[in-house]
């Protein structure tokens, strides 16, 4: 398990640890499920492809975050933050990029988990605003949920 943290330009710690990892990466057929922007308890999307880093994720990976949410009981939403929608790739084009693209621009299985209101999330994203008051009861515990369950081979 691993976490990237500090919103870094151009994802260089993502990019930095799968360049120094990356051997043990295949060698272990590594999974990246990466967490990013999680605020909504109703809002749990899988960003399987990301416009602004041109980047299309593992397609293994997000069948069994799906299928993990199924079997937590887990409600997804469609992303608008990244897709492979028109709609998702049209919206996407003015999103940034999530930690996950590292790992899939390198060949290593990825996908990404958010939990976005965007209607809410317009108000404080990435200003001085968002803080940690902003996460709604539940929507951690419902994404650790997810992980678990894929953790555990649920999915």
């Amino acid at each position: 398990m691993i976490s990237f943290g500090c919103e870094e330009a151009g994802l260089r710690g993502a990019y930095r640890y799968v360049k120094e990892h990356y051997d043990e990466l295949v060698k272990y057929d590594a999974e990246c499920v990466n967490m990013d922007g999680i605020h909504s308890k109703d809002n749990i999307s899988i960003v399987d492809f990301e416009p602004t880093t041109r980047t299309k994720h593992s397609d293994v990976v997000v069948q069994k975050i799906i299928n993990a949410a199924k079997n937590s009981e887990i409600k997804l939403q469609s992303s608008m933050l990244g897709g492979s929608s028109k709609l998702e790739k049209l919206f996407g084009q003015i999103t940034g990029g999530t930690d996950a693209t590292a790992f899939s621009k390198a060949k290593i299985k990825a996908a990404n988990i958010s939990a976005m209101d965007l209607k809410q999330m317009l108000g404080f994203y990435h200003q001085p605003t968002d803080t940690v008051d902003k996460i709604e009861k539940g929507s951690l515990e419902n994404v650790l949920k997810i992980c678990i369950s894929y953790i555990n081979g649920e999915s």
